[in-house]
Order: structure tokens, then sequence, then C-alpha cells
């Protein structure tokens, strides 16, 4: 696999990488839900709490926390 400076998660196992994880519901407004650690879980979080909050349209992403960004890399 070839890294790319662009990319902050390259090469990082991303099960040990701190996330938040973010909901957009259909009429596109974003919110923040939760910090989790791994992407799997990030996923998890996001498919679990849209089906809580009863969304039937929706979208998420993960935002890679580093220690020089709160949002290096979204990831989906």
């Amino acid at each position: 696999m070839m890294c790319l400076v662009l990319f902050p998660a390259c090469g990082k196992d991303l099960e040990k990488e701190t996330f938040d994880v973010y909901l957009i519901d259909k009429k596109g407004q974003e919110k923040k839900v939760d910090t989790v650690t791994g992407i799997s879980q990030c996923r998890m979080k996001a498919e679990n709490l849209a089906l809580y909050q009863n969304y039937i349209e929706y979208d998420y992403y993960c935002c890679l926390k580093t220690p020089d960004n709160s949002c290096a890399e979204k990831i989906k």
C-alpha cells in the first residue's frame, strides 16, 4: 500500500485510534454524537444511534483525532 502525506491514517492501526462520531440527518445537519476508540466502533455507534433516534435517512462519518488536529481525516 502506498502512503501519502495527505492521508494521516495511512499505515495506522485504525482499531487503536480515537474517533469522533458524527451523524448527518436527511436535512444535512451534522451532529457530534460520541467519541470512541476504533474505526469499527465508530461505524457501529453511528448505526446504533441512527436506529435509536429513528433516522431512516442518514449518513455518518468518523473524524480521526490526532494530537495536532481534532479531525485529521474524515473516514466512513
